[in-house]
C-alpha cells in the first residue's frame, strides 16, 4: 500500500482512461478474481471509474491454472461477480460471452452487473471518438515516423541515459581518439528497441525496421567520424562466440586508444524473459576479463554500456573497467543519443530509477528498505554522474515544527481517501500559479523552482481539467471547514530550501530528490528513506537556483499494522539526494 499503490493513485488522479489486472495472484490470491483489488482498492479506495480490461487469457486461468474455480463457466461467474472487470481481452473467447449470457438466465448473474460494464465501454468508444470515426484516419499515417516523434525519441535516450562510473573523468571521449567498438549490442537496433517492438518478443532482424533506427555504432561512426571507429564481432546474447577470424577483436583492441563493449540483453517480453541467474551470460562478460587482460600496462581505456531492461549482474568484473554507462532500453532512435553522451554533445543527466544489486543476496533490496537491512548495491537508487560540478547548500526550513494530529482511517472497508485531512489554512491550498487544488491529497507533492516558471503546474492542472475521466474522489469523512491557524502555532505544512549551484563551465541538467524519514515510529519498523519528491533543474555554468519542496501530512502517511493509513507525532528528517555524495538531512517534528 505504500510502495506500489502511490503510483496508481497517481495515475488515476492524472485521469488514466483504461486500467488491465495482472497475471499474478498476491498472496495466493489470483488478482482477476479478486474482489478485494479490483473492486475495493481500484474502484471504491482510489476511485478509478474507467474502463478494466483482462490480461490475455487471465479469465481462463482461474480454471487452468490457478484453480480456483471448476470450469471455465465458473471462471466467468468468478469474475464477474466478484470483481469490477469490464472486458475480456481475448476477442475469439465464444466461452466467455456464451456464459455470461447463461449465468444471466440462470440467475446467478445480475444483469445491471453486464450492463455497468456495457456502459463503461461505450464510454469509452464515445470518449475517444470511435462513434465519430470509428476507423483510424488514413491522413494520420502521414504522421507515423515524423521527424517530429524521431526528435522527441532521441531527446528522452538524451535525459534518460545514466553514467553509473566515470574513473579519472575518462567520459566524455575527444574526438582525436582511435575508438574500438565490440558485444552483442553494438550493431542492434532490435537489442536497443527489447520486447514488445514489432512483434511480442521483439524483432528478429534489424531488417524488420527498414532504416527506420540508428545502432551505437552508426553514432558513434556519426560521432566522431568514421575513421576513427573500428568495429569487429565477438559473441552474441547467449555469449557464444561469432568471430569471423579467431582473435581478432582482441587483435583489435590492443591497437585502440579507447574500448567500447556493449553488453546486453537480446529482446524478450513477459514470461519467455525470465531468467535463473541475474549474471550476465559468462560469455558476455568474459569480453570484459579477456580485453582487460590483454590490454593491462597500457593507457587505453574500457567503457562499457549496458542495454537492458533490468539490472543485469556484473559480478566483479566492474573493476576492470574504466566507465559504465547504463544505457537501458532506448529504442531504435537511441543509437545516436548515446554516442552524443560519450562524446560530451550531452551532459548527462540520468539518474538510476532501480536499485542495482552487486549480486544475487541483494537483488530484492530497494532503496527504502527497513532502516536496520543492509544496503550495499554496486549502484543505488539515484546514482548517475554528469561532467559538470554541483554544490548544494543552505538546506534550510520555514519551519521546524509541522501541526496534526494522529490521523487514523476509520474503517478500512469505507471507499475515498485513505487519510483524513483536517482543513487546511486559509489560502494555503492553493498552488503558484493561483489556481486551486482538486481536493486530493498526493503522497508526492509538487516541486517548486523558485525561479518564476510555473508552466508545468498550469499543463498539469489543464490536464485534470479536461480529461473525460477525472473525478474527484469521496472523502471516508466530510471536510472539516477550513479554520485559521492560530498565531504562533505550528503550521499544517512547511516548505524546504535548498540552494543548488553549478560551479562548472558547462551547462547542466540536476535532479533534486526530496525524501523523509520517520526517525521513530511504534507499530512498523520506518524505512531508511522514503522518496517524496524530485525535479529535473537546468542550471546554465555558472548558475545557482533555489529548489522548494513542500511538505504535507500525507507525505508523512503510512498503513499500520491495522492496514489503516495514519501519520504519528514524532520526529522527522528530510534529506536531500540520499545514498548521493552530496547528501544533506535537516530534522522537523510533527506536534
Amino acid at each position: 500500500m505504500d510502495y506500489f499503490v502511490p503510483s496508481f493513485q497517481a495515475a488515476i488522479n492524472a485521469g488514466v482512461a483504461t486500467a488491465m489486472e495482472t497475471y499474478i495472484d498476491v498472496n495466493g490470491q489470483p488478482v482477476v478474481g479478486s474482489h478485494f483489488y479490483l473492486t475495493e482498492l481500484l474502484r471504491n479506495r482510489l476511485g478509478f471509474e474507467g474502463m478494466l480490461v483482462t490480461d490475455w487469457a487471465e479469465l481462463d486461468r482461474l480454471f487452468t491454472e490457478h484453480r480456483s474455480v471448476p470450469s471455465l463457466k465458473d471462471a466467468t461467474l468468478q469474475c464477474l461477480k466478484q470483481t469490477s472487470v469490464d472486458m475480456v481481452m481475448v476477442p475469439e473467447s465464444e466461452s466467455f460471452s456464451k456464459d455470461a449470457v447463461t449465468l444471466v438466465q440462470e440467475g446467478r448473474l445480475n444483469r445491471p452487473r453486464l450492463v455497468e460494464s456495457v456502459a463503461k465501454v461505450l464510454q469509452l468508444k464515445k470518449d475517444v471518438g470511435l462513434f465519430d470515426q470509428p476507423l483510424s484516419d488514413p491522413a494520420l499515417l502521414s504522421l507515423v515516423g515524423s521527424q517530429q516523434d524521431i526528435e522527441a525519441a532521441k531527446e528522452a535516450v538524451r535525459e534518460s541515459v545514466t553514467v553509473l562510473k566515470n574513473k579519472d573523468g575518462v567520459l566524455p571521449l575527444s574526438k582525436n581518439k582511435k575508438i574500438f567498438v565490440t558485444g552483442p549490442a553494438a550493431d542492434s537496433i532490435r537489442a536497443l528497441s527489447g520486447g514488445w517492438s514489432i512483434k511480442w518478443q521483439g524483432a528478429e532482424k534489424d531488417e524488420w525496421y527498414q532504416d527506420r533506427g540508428d545502432t551505437i555504432l552508426d553514432g558513434l561512426r556519426h560521432e566522431f567520424g568514421d575513421r576513427s571507429v573500428f568495429y569487429a564481432p565477438s559473441v552474441d546474447f547467449d555469449g557464444n562466440s561469432i568471430e569471423k577470424e579467431h582473435g581478432a577483436y582482441l587483435r583489435a583492441a590492443a591497437e585502440a586508444d579507447t574500448i567500447i563493449l556493449c553488453l546486453g540483453e537480446k529482446p524478450y517480453a513477459e514470461i519467455v524473459g525470465n531468467i535463473d541467474n541475474l549474471d550476465l551470460p559468462w560469455g558476455q562478460l568474459e569480453i570484459i576479463l579477456k580485453i582487460s587482460e590483454r590490454i593491462r600496462g597500457t593507457n587505453t581505456k574500457i567503457i562499457l554500456v549496458l542495454v537492458e531492461g533490468r539490472p543485469r549482474t556484473l559480478q566483479w568484473l566492474t573493476d576492470r573497467v574504466d566507465a559504465i554507462v547504463m544505457a537501458y532500453l532506448p529504442g531504435p532512435w537511441g543509437g545516436y543519443p548515446i554516442a552524443e553522451v560519450l562524446s560530451g554533445t550531452v551532459n548527462p543527466s540520468g539518474r538510476l530509477p532501480m536499485t542495482y544489486p552487486r549480486g544475487p543476496s541483494d537483488m530484492g533490496a530497494n532503496y527504502y528498505r527497513s532502516g536496520i537491512d543492509p544496503y550495499k548495491p554496486l549502484f543505488p537508487f539515484g546514482a548517475g554522474l554528469s561532467y559538470s560540478t554541483v554544490e548544494y547548500f543552505g538546506l534550510r526550513l520555514d519551519h521546524t515544527e509541522l501541526h496534526t494530529a494522529t490521523y487514523e482511517e476509520k474503517d478500512v472497508g469505507n471507499s475515498g481517501d485513505l487519510l483524513e485531512e483536517e482543513g487546511e489554512e486559509e489560502g494555503e491550498d492553493r498552488d503558484e500559479a493561483g489556481s486551486e487544488n482538486d481536493g486530493g491529497e498526493e503522497a508526492i507533492e509538487e516541486v517548486q523552482i523558485d525561479d518564476g516558471d510555473n508552466s508545468n503546474n498550469n499543463n498539469a492542472q489543464n490536464l485534470k481539467k479536461h480529461h473525460h475521466h477525472h473525478q474527484k474522489r469521496d472523502t471516508i469523512i466530510p471536510p472539516t471547514r477550513p479554520r485559521k491557524r492560530h498565531s504562533g502555532s505550528p503550521p499544517s505544512s512547511i516548505y524546504a530550501t535548498i540552494r543548488v549551484k553549478n560551479t562548472s563551465a558547462r551547462s547542466l541538467k540536476e535532479t533534486v530528490f526530496w525524501y523523509i524519514t520517520q526517525d521513530y515510529r511504534s507499530d512498523i519498523m520506518p524505512e531508511a528513506y522514503m522518496l517524496r519528491g524530485f525535479e529535473k533543474v537546468f542550471l546554465e555554468a555558472g548558475e545557482s537556483k533555489d529548489v522548494k519542496f513542500r511538505i504535507r501530512r500525507s507525505a508523512l502517511a503510512y498503513h499500520g499494522r491495522n492496514m489503516r493509513k495514519r501519520v504519528e507525532k514524532g520526529s522527522f528528517t528530510l534529506t536531500v539526494n540520499a545514498m548521493r555524495p552530496e547528501a544533506q538531512s535537516i530534522k522537523f517534528n510533527v506536534v
